[in-house]
């Protein structure tokens, strides 16, 4: 039987946010994505994978809320807030899915902090946003 519509999109964040290579997240750095419009849909899903050199990774990885584009792309600003932790101590170097619940807000973008132990060749591999588009 034929599927006649893609049920599930998926949206390869690091590519979107025109990141060409993975993103550093270096030691205790804390790093912060370029702002996007969250799509308009249900069941979203979210997936994760940090990459290191050496060692273990040890990344907090928050998604912030706010109301206008991010003007400071990639730095901290008053217009952004914490809404949700996604995942604190993230240690290795597999692919994470959670399931993203975001404040209500036009734009979002993505906090990454490294940990005490985290190695300073620590990237962001992979970011994708998985969801079923409204009808």
């Amino acid at each position: 039987m034929a599927v006649e519509k893609e049920w599930i999109q998926t949206i390869d964040l690091l590519e979107f946010l025109n990141a060409s290579v993975a993103l550093a997240v270096a030691t205790t750095a804390t790093v912060y994505t370029k702002s996007f419009v969250w799509p308009r849909g249900r069941n979203f899903g979210l997936q994760y994978r940090f990459a290191v050199d050496s060692g273990t990774p040890d990344v907090t990885v928050n998604i912030e809320s706010g109301t206008v584009a991010d003007i400071s792309e990639t730095a901290s600003t008053d217009e952004y807030g914490v809404g949700n932790i996604i995942e604190a101590n993230v240690a290795d170097e597999v692919a994470h899915w959670k399931a993203p619940s975001p404040v209500v807000s036009p734009h979002v973008r993505f906090k990454l902090k490294g940990n005490g132990s985290n190695p300073a060749t620590c990237t962001l591999a992979a970011l994708k946003l998985c969801y079923t588009p409204e009808d």
